[in-house]
């Protein structure tokens, strides 16, 4: 028996009927040219579930995926990075990846890397969905990406190096998208992935408050979709979500050994902008709303 003061659990009915999910952000991280003529390329998605359900793999042989993306078919040495998706739910084929792991109401982040030589480059990409966000990090400071809407921002430095960066907003499906890189240049060691995920503060906070908005004026997606309680209202959920990022990123920079000056300001400056929107998701969910 457990006691102590009350508490809200949140109860989700499952179902497997596909169904599309939302892209909050992607972002594209690609390093400069390793030793071996290739380069690291991490990409990250926050994947949204706007529903009252949770979405599973359907039974069957062979199973589906809850969610799927395309890689480029040169990739090699694809794996998923340490986060909300577990390993063994993680799959990659001949040009795409997929995750066979329950996806809850509200964000979820998949993250995963790999490597493509330098002969893939001018890379040709288009994105399969819409995304609010589209972001693209750049190690090497030659590299350029043409993209409709995308236009070249302030640069961040992360670990001492220094990354040009693109940024789109709401970018449709179908999108075409070429970056172009150097064929040649000075090696560098592969990309502290740890570090980038928690110095990017890739998801701002006024794209955090956007999908907040239209996932409360969005009516819940057509089939057998129902609220189970009141509590259980897409509006409520970003608040849960942000506290569950918070944790995860405290708990990623404490993994660090020994931050960087660097690492140690971007992880603050998310801290707080993910602190604020927390606050802010509270409050409009109080009771006087």
């Amino acid at each position: 028996m457990v006691a102590g003061e009350d508490a809200v659990i949140t109860v989700f009915d499952t179902t497997s009927r596909q169904y599309p999910l939302s892209i909050k952000g992607r972002h594209l991280i690609i390093s400069a040219l390793d030793s071996t003529d290739q380069r690291t390329v991490v990409e990250v998605y926050e994947v949204a579930n706007d529903s009252v359900r949770t979405l599973v793999s359907p039974d069957g042989t062979p199973p589906s995926p809850t969610w799927t993306a395309r890689i480029p078919s040169a990739a090699r040495d694809v794996r998923v990075n340490e986060g909300e998706i577990s390993p063994e739910a993680f799959v990659a084929s001949e040009g795409r990846v997929a995750v066979f792991a329950p996806i809850a109401p509200g964000l979820k982040q998949v993250a995963f890397s790999y490597k493509l030589p330098s002969s893939s480059f001018p890379l040709a990409l288009s994105s399969e969905s819409n995304a609010v966000v589209f972001e693209v990090l750049l190690e090497d400071p030659r590299g350029t990406v043409t993209a409709k809407g995308m236009t070249a921002v302030q640069p961040v430095t992360l670990e001492q190096r220094s990354f040009r960066r693109f940024l789109a907003q709401d970018v449709p499906a179908g999108t075409a998208l070429v970056i172009e890189m150097p064929s040649a240049g000075m090696p560098t060691s592969n990309l502290y992935i740890a570090g980038l995920l928690v110095g990017l503060g890739f998801l701002m906070l006024l794209v955090l408050t956007r999908s907040t908005q239209r996932a409360a004026a969005r009516a819940a997606p057509a089939g057998p979709v129902r609220p189970v309680t009141a509590a259980l209202q897409p509006d409520v959920l970003p608040a849960d979500r942000l506290a569950q990022e918070i944790a995860a990123l405290d708990a990623l920079f404490a993994q660090q050994q020994a931050p960087s000056d660097d690492v140690r300001r971007a992880y603050e400056q998310r801290r707080g902008e993910l602190r604020d929107a927390l606050a802010a998701a509270l409050a409009g969910s109080g009771p006087g709303r």
